[in-house]
């Protein structure tokens, strides 16, 4: 697999995998899954499955995207499997930081990225304000599983943190389940083995 999946989910889906006998031991506990609105450059599940691991052809921007459709689809896995295998906790939260100014905007070397990035610092976030919807994922005592937070102005670029959508591709069940299974077979790591009985995809 490329090192942005590896980096972005497999490392993530593994690392959590490791801490759900304490996350589920600890009442009110949580699952933070950091994502992206570069989610949404992933189409069509078509997509995401051919090309799953870039061995297709690498886009560093739309294999980002890959990335983060993943954290999206694995939030929603694993909260379906905790709540159908009756532990209460932990619950299992999304968020994203809108357009905020971070090193990753300008870690694109391409001339057309480096132009845009130029005016990043006139338009985008701090990293403090970007922080605000992951904070809020983590203690909004409102928040339910599956819950994805971001900034509430135009396209979620910035703004106060609230709830917002996910494209169709993000909360489709049946992609959900073959990412896990995929990540089961790429990994080893077998959260299924932690929790109990998978639950029926329906």
């Amino acid at each position: 697999h490329d090192m942005q999946m590896g980096t972005n989910h497999y490392g993530h889906y593994v690392l959590t995998t490791e801490l759900l006998p304490l996350l589920m031991a600890t009442p009110k506990s949580r699952v933070v899954n950091v994502a992206s609105n570069a989610h949404k450059f992933v189409r069509s599940e078509s997509n995401f499955k051919y090309n799953i691991d870039s061995e297709h052809g690498y886009e560093p921007w739309v294999g980002y995207g890959r990335t983060k459709l993943a954290n999206l689809l694995f939030t929603h896995g694993l909260a379906r499997r905790l709540r159908a295998s009756g532990h209460a906790a932990p619950m299992v939260v999304a968020a994203h930081p809108g357009y905020t100014n971070t090193n990753l905007m300008y870690a694109d070397k391409g001339w057309l990225w480096q132009k845009g990035a130029a005016v990043t610092g006139f338009f985008a976030m701090t990293s403090p304000q970007g922080a605000l919807p992951t904070l809020r994922a983590c203690v909004d005592p409102t928040a339910e599983d599956g819950a994805y937070y971001g900034p509430s102005g135009f396209l979620e670029l910035r703004g106060p943190p609230a709830r917002v959508g996910m494209s169709g591709p993000a909360t489709s069940v049946e992609l959900a389940d073959w990412l896990w299974d995929l990540s089961k077979t790429k990994t080893g790591a077998d959260p299924d083995a932690v929790i109990g009985a998978k639950p029926d995809p329906s």
